[in-house]
């Protein structure tokens, strides 16, 4: 999602309010205003001049061919990129583009079940399977190494169901505006009507897929939740505080059941949900702490 995606998301936002939004995109994307992706040229102008590109792999979990991108030298500590819904691994550009990240880290940003090139077999509700597949993209493209795992929006709770499932493979996370609280999730009235077979055929599968997982998010977070107490992996949690589409008030839920030693809460005042195109530096800065750069 590029930065004028953005600002038509954020305006949606502020004259429909989240239940509509979901709505509100699939308008967008039929007027061609909306691109969940970056173009392969804005792709190839962000890396002009780095030491490290983005080097293309896959690999097959179940039948289904998950797609990732790596880049940064493979003898640097492993560093895996989870985007949010809907989304694409370019959704963490500024951090595959950053000097101190491709120095330091071997970065592995993957189009995660139902998106980007991974689109094929549809979309994956389940936190376990996407954490399950996650591991295997990890083991492929950097076997034997624990990884920070990073994790936006839908993508912190794939991260720390991987934390949960294999802490051995996780060096740490960082959850960035992450929907966690399962008491803080709802379904809307414009989600079910996006779900119903004759609306959903008119959608972009990108926009199917996101829904769809959303819709079964709270029973998933319900399942995690006791076990976020006994968490013993580092947890970085970034929340802006000024963020609409996913509550602020999932910081206060990791405070509360994420043990105080292993957490780092970091809220940022005005910040919205974007993170990671706005603010990447925030991302940044705590991988590598993670790393201990």
């Amino acid at each position: 999602m590029g930065r004028p995606a953005l600002r038509y998301i954020r305006r949606a936002l502020r004259v429909l309010g989240v239940a509509a939004l979901v709505l509100a995109i699939a308008a967008l994307v039929a007027m061609n205003v909306v691109d969940f992706g970056a173009s392969p040229a804005t792709i190839e102008r962000a890396f002009a001049g780095l030491p490290h590109a983005p080097r293309h792999g896959a690999v097959e979990v179940d039948g289904r061919a998950i797609h990732y991108v790596e880049v940064g030298d493979p003898e640097n500590p492993p560093v895996v990129l989870l985007h949010g819904s809907p989304g694409s691994w370019d959704a963490y550009l500024s951090q595959l583009t950053s000097a101190a990240l491709q120095e330091r880290a071997h970065m592995i940003a993957l189009d995660r079940p139902g998106f980007g090139d991974s689109s094929d077999g549809g979309h994956e509700p389940s936190l376990a399977r996407q954490a399950a597949i996650t591991r295997a993209v990890l083991h492929a493209a950097h076997p034997d190494a624990p990884a920070v795992v990073v994790g936006h929006s839908f993508g912190g709770p794939v991260a720390g169901r991987l934390a949960m499932d294999a802490p051995e493979d996780v060096r740490a996370l960082v959850l960035v505006a992450p929907s966690i609280d399962p008491a803080l999730e709802r379904t809307m009235l414009a989600q079910r009507v996006a779900n119903l077979r004759v609306v959903a055929a008119l959608l972009p599968d990108a926009l199917v897929a996101c829904n769809r997982e959303i819709m079964a998010l709270r029973a998933e977070l319900e399942e995690m939740a006791p076990r976020w107490e006994r968490m013993t992996t580092p947890v970085t949690v970034i929340q802006g505080e000024a963020d609409r589409l996913v509550p602020p008030a999932n910081a206060d839920f990791a405070a509360a059941r994420v043990p105080a030693s292993s957490l780092e809460l970091v809220r940022v005042p005005g910040m919205d949900h974007f993170v990671p195109w706005t603010r990447p530096e925030l991302i940044e800065d705590a991988v590598l702490r993670h790393l201990g750069a």
